[in-house]
């Protein structure tokens, strides 16, 4: 699928579903739209169920980009080389690391407030997918 097409449709599906830890959260959220560009499910590694489970993957991990860098069998990339649809790592107050879509200006974020649009200068860096 291009990858207009699969943030578009990973938006338009998750977009308004409820935060769930290990169902719809900020990686399951990033997953669904890499599965649709990239055909890869790297959701496969994740079996958390809670925000305590999710804690502790990503601490033993060494804190959530080098969790993704693990999962995705690759090293993360500026920001300014990233495109549509891209896997972003982001620092938001109060919340701190999370996880988004790039989306041109700015990424888009599932958290338990909702889906929020982030400004792409609270960006840290990015994986490249390849489609």
């Amino acid at each position: 699928m291009n990858r207009a097409a699969a943030v578009r449709q990973t938006t338009l599906t998750y977009a308004n579903e409820k935060f769930e830890w290990g169902v719809i959260d900020c990686c399951m959220f990033c997953i669904e739209a890499a599965k649709k560009i990239e055909g890869v499910d790297f959701g496969d590694v994740f079996e958390h169920e809670s925000e305590q489970d999710a804690s502790e993957y990503i601490k033993e991990a060494g804190g959530l980009g080098p969790l993704v860098t693990k999962t995705m069998k690759r090293q993360p990339v500026p920001v300014n080389t990233l495109e549509l649809g891209d896997p972003v790592l982001v620092n938001l107050p109060i919340i701190g690391h999370t996880l988004g879509i790039f989306v041109l200006d700015s990424v888009l974020c599932k958290t338990d407030a909702g889906t929020i649009k982030i400004s792409l200068n609270r960006a840290i860096e990015g994986w490249k997918l390849n489609a």
